[in-house]
């Protein structure tokens, strides 16, 4: 049905093993999150009770990167009924923000703090999804957050260099501080990092649930309206204004994620979901359909010619990206057209095989660039800046269980870019930063509206049932990273994890998703396992090229779990780039 075959005399035998499992698996950004998804498969739960309790274990022992009150798109399919549903898991600025708003009173900037936050969206997204598809209770999913809230886990070796490396904005905060560097410094390697207020929140939206006496479903809705509707948001309301912020209780009273159908394109044989042009998901899905117009095996793995076609179709995408994508609520995306095969064979046509664009190529085509909004009034180039540091933030949770049901979610939203909350040990997604403060940009401020977010998770069938799903944290090297590990797998017939830990490329060739928007024409970062001579046909071709190092963690943390038909097995995939894990059982 679909072949994925190791072979170590080929490619390269993977650092660490494949994970293998009979009944189920689970990929994750961090060893402790899996290890709560696969104990919940263990009791019977489905993939969305094991994708959400390993989510919110994420938010806890990763909230370095993510937030229990940050952002967590979710894509999951259904076996019973062969649906694919997503939940955008984006919150909205507050009714009071506007660009005017910026210009006039922070001149034109974003600064850490809480004018860039936007409503909390992440425990909607977990708390729906798990009301909808899952099976068990707030408080069974919750219990292993709560656990390492309360009682510490010891942080990581990737922990630690996330807080080192900074380190300085998480002292802007007395309250971030004390729970990243309580003896005044960077928590080492087996320190226990400890949450005591987060721990205290959750164990009231416990409570809640556990008062009611009305069905599974409607304890799940209270414990969503206490955190929306209740204490909690009062708390956040009352914090941002004394911080002199944007928020009013109405902003997350009438607060909803919104659940919608995703969107695909075909490939091989294969089916593969991503969700809507409010994040960048179509970025990795207009690439592959692009590529449906190569012959990808002949020209070899990673070789140079592979590569730069593969730069050039990334730069095509990103060019549209930023010419159309936004709010499909407050603007018109011509997706669909984006997405078409018709579209994306014309598109290639501009790729010329011995020479790269050198910087952002023009948009492509479409109804709207025919008509009178003309998008390129958007198309710019903004500061030059040679210093390439992406976001740190944003993790990864994918599971597949036995009967087939697939979750895969992209939680996000580091603790270095707001205040916790004191009594909460919340810090509100700060995601409002992905905005542009321009009114001609299909992406800029506007009250209510979702600014296009970088998390963006994914997954595939073959022939209508379920094969595998893909994401990662990265910021703008997200659906570079899925691209090649997704290819690796389907044109060149890695197993996961050999697919996972293959050397990545990266182009920069666009402005950045995260304010100032850095732009890097014509730059492409590479890891040097890929051969000095690739390199150097890449530099031939006038790609600018910049060496990565062998094992780059700004390259993505890629995790897969995938079912095998060949062997009837589960088979995971996790980047040793980062501190993923991969478990089946």
């Amino acid at each position: 049905m679909f072949q994925c075959n190791f072979n170590p005399t080929k490619y390269g035998k993977p650092l660490v093993s494949t994970a293998v499992g009979r009944n189920g698996m689970v990929s994750t950004g961090h060893s402790l999150a899996t290890s709560a998804g696969i104990d919940i498969l263990r009791k019977g739960g489905n993939a969305i009770d094991a994708g959400v309790a390993a989510g919110i274990c994420i938010n806890i022992v990763q909230h370095d990167l993510t937030s229990f009150a940050g952002v967590a798109p979710i894509i999951i399919y259904l076996a019973d009924n062969n649906k694919v549903v997503s939940f955008d898991g984006l919150g909205r600025w507050p009714r009071r923000a506007s660009v005017d708003y910026f210009l006039e009173y922070r001149n034109g900037k974003f600064e850490p703090g809480i004018d860039y936050c936007i409503v909390p969206a992440a425990v909607d997204s977990w708390i729906t999804s798990l009301e909808k598809y899952g099976t068990m209770t707030f408080e069974a999913i919750v219990s292993y957050a709560l656990k390492y809230a309360r009682d510490g886990f010891p942080i990581t070796y990737f922990m630690n260099m996330m807080i080192e490396e900074d380190f300085e904005n998480f002292k802007k905060w007395s309250t971030n501080a004390q729970i990243f560097s309580p003896k005044g410094r960077p928590l080492k390697p087996g320190e226990l990092l400890i949450q005591k207020d987060l721990a205290n929140t959750l164990e009231k939206m416990i409570l809640i649930e556990k008062f009611s006496k009305k069905s599974r479903e409607e304890r799940l809705r209270a414990v969503r309206d206490y955190f929306y509707k209740g204490d909690i948001s009062d708390q956040m309301v009352r914090f941002s204004d004394n911080m002199g912020g944007l928020f009013t209780k109405e902003d997350f009273t009438n607060f909803k994620i919104k659940e919608e159908k995703p969107y695909k394109v075909e490939f091989q044989g294969l089916t593969i979901y991503g969700c809507g042009p409010w994040c960048q998901g179509p970025v990795f899905l207009q690439a592959i359909s692009m590529l449906k117009n190569f012959n990808l095996y002949d020209m070899g793995h990673n070789s140079s010619e592979y590569l730069h076609t593969l730069i050039s179709v990334l730069d095509l995408a990103f060019a549209d990206r930023e010419t159309y994508y936004g709010d499909p609520d407050f603007v018109d995306v011509p997706i669909d057209e984006l997405l078409s095969d018709l579209y994306n064979k014309k598109r290639v046509d501009v790729i010329e095989s011995s020479r790269a664009f050198g910087k952002m190529p023009q948009p492509g085509n479409t109804r709207l660039s025919r008509g009178n909004n003309n998008p390129s009034k958007y198309f710019f180039i903004d500061d030059l800046d040679k210093n390439i540091e992406p976001e740190l933030d944003t993790s990864y949770v994918c599971v597949i269980d036995e009967n087939g049901n697939i979750f895969s979610a992209t939680p996000s939203d580091a603790s270095t870019k707001s205040p916790i909350i004191p009594g909460l040990g919340l810090s509100i997604s700060s995601r409002g930063r992905q905005s542009r403060i321009d009114h001609n940009h299909p992406n800029k401020i506007e009250p209510l509206k979702r600014p296009r977010l970088t998390p963006s998770p994914a997954l595939v069938l073959k022939n209508n049932k379920p094969l595998f799903a893909i994401g990662t944290p990265g910021a703008d090297v997200q659906p570079q990273a899925m691209l090649q590990v997704f290819l690796n797998m389907v044109v060149f017939h890695m197993d996961p994890q050999q697919a996972v830990e293959s050397p990545r490329v990266a182009t920069y060739n666009f402005p950045g998703s995260f304010y100032p928007n850095k732009y890097y024409p014509g730059t492409v970062k590479v890891e040097t396992r890929i051969p000095a001579n690739v390199r150097q046909d890449l530099c031939n071709r006038g790609h600018n090229v910049v060496d990565w190092g062998e094992w780059n963690w700004k390259s993505g943390g890629v995790c897969v779990s995938f079912f095998d038909y060949d062997s009837n097995v589960f088979l995971g995939g996790a980047d040793p780039r980062r501190s993923s894990c991969a478990l089946g059982f």
